[in-house]
């Protein structure tokens, strides 16, 4: 009832089967790195209260809603799911010292010693890159806050499409006399008004919106994060469910997808013949060139293994490889006219990425705002964000006016 994936299922039972098989001593206890009972106490105090504190952080600086059982699920994952492995891990590395010591002398001692430790740090890195990447605590939209002062806001639910649908929920803005209507698509980690900015603008602009929390963000279903590979089957539902509303006029049906959302919207796009265009902004070409963004500070001959072992696991998690989610490869099976926006000071998804996707799509347009970061072009240049909205999803273009 509560998991939707294996992965979900394998992080919610490993802690509960860890301590029931230490209390049948089929394994050791876990043992905490403190010599007296206050130490050890105060260790769990900080395990079980650094997460909440974390989540409380966030909801507040992205203005989300605080969810109590949201803050359980972090807390239980951050300081059950991740901190015991590790405290087992610690053990080992501790236990292969004392073995270390016995058998070597001195400085060979302390060279393995070292090597292993290195090692074991090293390795903890890609691996928990990937898994705090796949399950993110789910950040709520605060539902009380709408600031939009035309039509009034329903509350929408649908389905991804999929063998294994997902119930995902979002707002439609309806406006009369639209110029037509747009689904937007939010980024990573984010949810519906996350990205409320855009959103407003796109409706001023006289546009109706469809904005949705992907599956594992908001109030969708779901806790794990594929990166496109699932969630092109969410923005799949969106576009389903837009052509099942009267007012939606099929002829002027366009998309607007943000980071993540963008590289979602390209790989779903080869299966939306009725979107007249859309636009893509600050997407990524493909995932496995911004797992080598991720590791970019490390050593040349240190990235390569850091890669692979970043990529097996993710595709423990998710079932997919990260070689596969490549938005940039759905482009010649898409017709739909792209834009593609990106910022000059984008540090989380290179300006690059846009580039490589505007020069595969021959026929698409590029727009670089100077100085904008991470989605940044709507907020720095309201302006010209509409010129481009305007030009580029209206009837008028297609027509070839």
């Amino acid at each position: 009832m509560w998991t939707t994936s294996p992965s979900e299922s394998f992080w919610a039972c490993l802690p509960v089967i860890i301590l029931a098989s230490a209390a049948l001593k089929l394994i050791p206890p876990p043992q905490l790195n403190a010599e007296s009972r206050a130490g050890r106490i105060a260790i769990v105090v900080i395990l079980l209260t650094v997460p909440t504190l974390f989540y409380m952080a966030i909801t507040r600086l992205t203005n989300s809603r605080f969810s109590l059982w949201e803050s359980v699920v972090a807390t239980y994952f951050f300081g059950c799911c991740i901190e015991l492995p590790m405290l087992y891990l610690f053990q080992f590395r501790k236990w292969c010292n004392q073995v270390i010591d016995r058998h070597c002398p001195g400085w060979k001692a302390k060279c393995l010693s070292g090597t292993l430790t290195l090692t074991i740090y090293l390795l903890l890195i890609p691996i928990l890159l990937a898994t705090l990447a796949v399950h993110r605590p789910k950040l709520r939209p605060d539902v009380t806050e709408l600031q939009f002062t035309t039509g009034e806001i329903e509350l929408v639910e649908f389905h991804s499409r999929g063998p294994k649908p997902l119930r995902l929920r979002g707002d439609f803005w309806p406006i009369a006399d639209s110029q037509g209507t747009i689904i937007v698509c939010h980024g990573v980690g984010a949810n519906r008004r996350d990205i409320s900015a855009i959103t407003q603008l796109v409706h001023d602009c006289g546009y109706q919106v469809l904005s949705f929390d992907f599956r594992g963000h908001g109030d969708s279903d779901g806790r794990t994060i594929t990166y496109g590979a699932n969630e092109r089957l969410d923005v799949l539902g969106a576009y389903d469910y837009c052509l099942s509303r009267p007012e939606v006029d099929q002829n002027r049906l366009y998309a607007l997808g943000v980071s993540m959302g963008g590289s979602s919207l390209l790989l779903a796009l080869p299966d939306m013949p009725q979107v007249q265009a859309a636009v893509i902004d600050s997407a990524f070409a493909d995932l496995s060139a911004m797992v080598d963004h991720q590791l970019r500070f490390f050593p040349g001959p240190l990235r390569r293994p850091l890669h692979q072992v970043t990529a097996l696991a993710g595709w423990c998690e998710t079932g997919f490889d990260i070689e596969s989610i490549q938005p940039i490869g759905a482009l010649p099976r898409i017709s739909t006219p792209l834009q593609f926006v990106a910022g000059s000071a984008d540090f989380i998804v290179p300006t690059e990425h846009s580039r490589r996707l505007h020069a595969a799509a021959p026929d698409s347009q590029l727009h670089v705002e100077p100085e904008a970061p991470h989605i940044g072009t709507a907020m720095l240049n309201p302006a010209e964000y509409r010129r481009l909205l305007k030009r580029h999803c209206s009837p008028a273009r297609e027509s070839g006016d």
